[in-house]
């Protein structure tokens, strides 16, 4: 599991990359795939729309009480969700990636351990009812373990 935001897409000679979030992540995950090889079928690359912390976003209540969230900041926070499609199509610049804004909002965030926290609290079943590329990974996965 990478973040799409900043992949280089120099790699791996991608070209003609579509501008659809789904269709170009699909896209760099199967040359990334036709590139590797899958000889057991049990290799599953998946990238983030855009990065990790667009996740978060599923269920910004899950902050609350993290790095000093209260109820302002999370009203921010369902803000910012509200103005996307999904969480997996917050913005990937610079300055308005998903984890620019929430350092904006929670200066006291840690991205790796306030992150864990925060999915922890969300948990699979409620990103994935939020998050269409990152359930479709997680559905795949699920099949192997049937295997």
């Amino acid at each position: 599991m990478f973040d799409l935001y900043a992949f280089p897409y120099d790699a791996l000679e991608i070209k003609n990359i579509p501008s659809d979030v789904y269709a170009k992540a699909e896209h760099i995950e199967k040359a990334i795939a036709d590139a590797v090889g899958n000889r057991y079928g049990n290799m599953i690359f998946s990238l983030v729309l855009h990065e990790f912390e667009g996740l978060l976003f599923s269920d910004v209540n899950a902050f609350l009480g993290v790095a000093k969230a209260n109820d302002k900041i999370v009203a921010e926070l369902q803000k910012i969700r509200n103005s996307f499609d999904t969480p997996e199509h917050i913005n990937d610049s610079e300055m308005t990636a998903p984890s620019k804004r929430i350092a904006r909002l929670l200066p006291e965030y840690a991205k790796i351990l306030d992150g864990m926290e925060v999915v922890g609290r969300i948990g699979i079943d409620g990103i994935s009812g939020h998050c269409q590329h990152f359930n479709n990974w997680v559905s795949r996965l699920m099949l192997l373990a049937k295997k």
